[in-house]
């Protein structure tokens, strides 16, 4: 495929950089005439992440340029790095779509045509999926031990939320030599050698309103890992919350959102860590006109930095921000696990400005 100097430049005007890099799920705050973050590509802690707004260029000060890597660039070279994919793929992502060939042209191709990547993955392979991770939870104890040491042993809330543990039989289940295989491997659910990208992990489904299942949350019982499956993280666990609360408590993970709803908070939700906060929270917190946002993520210098950024991401939507974090643990689950889940609720309720009562047995709705 060519394309001109003159159509990459158009397709990079179209895209401001600290938006992108935004939408993508990095929290940036403003620092002089700069940007500055965690970067995304190494374990960063110390925020080396630098965006130019004026130049349209982002550099990694830290590990990426320490270890000779690729440490900068524009808003194709992010999007390839972030996404996993080629230039002329980011620049699709980004807009550019390629001039239709002539019909002549197209009756001498014998090559099939190569359809363009969607813009969400197959929801109803997802729904599959998602149903049969939940029965191997309910077989096997691995995912409900690690749960039952977090705190969250509720069984009407972990099969309300379709809770589920990977144990590998995902391709042997879904006969994976067939299309299916294929389907799994497009997702990111199975790689190029057949190994489950969550093996070991408790999942939970990430959803999205009128579709579906649109992604997973994966939590490795044994190892410190949280994964999610590859690309743009999509959907949100208990999108519900949004719907008709003034209040949303968001969370900086999926656990510390479980810890709530299980002591009775139902209006939960969380973003993905703190650089989590992506386009269908920002959407559906304008679609269901929530007026105010809690934001408890974890009591360190991290959690301080992204409340700071994601604050002043909603605030730009027209919606309140509250910095929510309740003192004397790290997170909602420490809390809770130090406290009990009785303690929990009254320092909860006590500590948060909150309109919508909690409920002594949650349920799903």
């Amino acid at each position: 495929m060519h394309v001109t100097k003159d159509e990459i430049e158009r397709v990079r005007r179209r895209h401001d950089l600290v938006t992108a890099i935004q939408d993508r799920g990095v929290a940036l705050t403003r620092k002089g005439s700069n940007y500055v973050g965690l970067c995304p590509f190494h374990d960063d802690r110390d925020p080396s992440f630098v965006v130019n707004p004026d130049k349209q260029l982002w550099n990694c000060f830290g590990a990426c340029r320490t270890n000779g890597g690729k440490s900068g660039g524009d808003v194709f070279a992010f999007v390839a790095r972030k996404e996993g994919v080629t230039f002329l793929e980011a620049l699709k992502r980004l807009g550019y779509e390629e001039p239709k060939k002539t019909a002549a042209r197209r009756t001498r191709s014998k090559a099939k045509p190569i359809s363009k990547p969607s813009a969400l993955p197959d929801t109803a392979l997802l729904g599959r999926v998602a149903a049969h991770y939940h029965r191997i939870f309910r077989e096997r104890t691995e995912g409900q031990d690690y749960l039952n040491g977090r705190g969250l042993d509720d069984a009407a809330m972990l099969s309300a939320f379709e809770v589920g543990y990977v144990d590998g039989t995902l391709r042997a289940t879904f006969d994976a030599e067939g299309d299916t295989g294929q389907a799994l491997r497009a997702a990111g659910l199975v790689n190029a050698r057949g190994r489950e990208h969550f093996l070991g992990c408790v999942v939970v489904p990430l959803t999205l309103p009128d579709i579906g299942v649109v992604g997973f949350y994966g939590r490795h019982v044994e190892r410190d890992r949280h994964l999610y499956l590859p690309g743009p993280r999509r959907g949100l666990f208990h999108w519900q919350a949004l719907k008709g609360s003034e209040d949303v408590i968001l969370t900086e993970s999926v656990i510390d959102a479980l810890t709530l709803w299980r002591a009775g908070f139902r209006n939960v939700s969380c973003v993905y860590g703190t650089q989590g906060f992506t386009e269908d929270h920002s959407e559906l917190l304008q679609r269901f006109r929530v007026k105010r946002v809690l934001l408890w993520l974890d009591n360190d210098e991290a959690g301080t930095q992204a409340t700071e950024a994601i604050a002043e991401r909603i605030g730009k939507l027209g919606i309140d921000v509250i910095d929510a974090r309740v003192e004397g643990a790290k997170d909602p689950n420490a809390l809770s696990l130090s406290i009990g889940t009785e303690a929990f609720q009254k320092r909860v309720a006590a500590s948060l400005p909150l309109t919508v009562k909690t409920t002594a047995n949650p349920h799903y709705s």
